[in-house]
């Protein structure tokens, strides 16, 4: 049997833009995926005004994912997001609403001030009393002035199918800093697909049995009581799968011919 497979496929949305919610001041990524003849173009919108690669915007597409991050969002960010996918035989869109929220960062609670009447001390008192009172503060400033901040980021991970991605970083900061991973604005647990191993100043992200649908942004989040830090990075699959995209090519085949 011979297959004429001459024929070009309409590009189409296989899997949509959805609804999003964003954190400020963090990374966001939104995700599509497409099928269709190549040669696939793509552009992105915010409210009808297109978006460029560029320091605010990301975009990525591999012939069948789209993907735009917005590196640091700010509340400007909301409003609805559209991708625009076309080829020779035709067009195709998706949008979706996306919104910022702020998160406070927990505060410490001040310390009560004592109101209790002490008797005035000698003038040799005080002057001992200072002394110890600015080693003291400045013991405790060096201990609890240091922000939660990364110094080695994530870099971006190429794996072959079926094998273990690892992602890691390290970094710095006044104790129990707490580290999230995720992936498209998803928090990630320990699981058989994922394994995370955070320590006091490192985390690590190992990916089991990497397929195609695994590929994308993944981000590691980090805070303590003083401050918060993200960085992020790309996982791409080598030796991809690529037999369901060739089976729904066959379903698009109109002509048969049988000898």
């Amino acid at each position: 049997m011979i297959l004429c497979a001459d024929r070009t496929v309409p590009v189409s949305f296989i899997k949509k833009l959805r609804k999003t919610e964003g954190q400020l001041n963090f990374p966001l990524v939104l995700e599509c995926k497409v099928f269709g003849t190549t040669p696939v173009d793509i552009s992105w919108y915010k409210d009808n005004m297109e978006i460029f690669h560029g320091e605010k915007y990301r975009l990525s597409f591999d012939n069948v994912t789209a993907s735009i991050t917005i590196v640091q969002t700010q509340t400007s960010d909301c409003g609805n997001y559209t991708c625009k996918a076309s080829n020779k035989a035709g067009k195709d869109t998706c949008s979706a609403p996306v919104t910022i929220i702020e998160i406070p960062t927990a505060i410490p609670p001040e310390e009560e001030e004592e109101e209790e009447e002490l008797e005035e001390p000698s003038e040799e008192s005080t002057l001992q009393t200072k002394s110890v009172v600015t080693e003291t503060e400045s013991l405790t400033s060096r201990m609890a002035t240091e922000p939660a901040i990364f110094q080695n980021k994530l870099r971006d991970v190429s794996q072959k199918a079926g094998d273990v991605a690892v992602f890691t970083c390290s970094f710095s900061g006044t104790s129990n800093i707490s580290v999230v991973w995720l992936r498209q604005n998803m928090e990630l647990e320990n699981s058989h697909k994922y394994n995370i191993i955070n320590k006091e100043t490192s985390a690590t992200l190992e990916i089991a049995n990497v397929r195609k649908s695994d590929e994308g942004s993944y981000q590691c989040r980090i805070q303590n009581h003083l401050a918060q830090d993200f960085c992020f990075a790309t996982l791409s699959v080598t030796g991809a799968y690529i037999f369901f995209y060739s089976y729904l090519s066959l379903l698009h085949l109109k002509h048969f011919v049988t000898p």
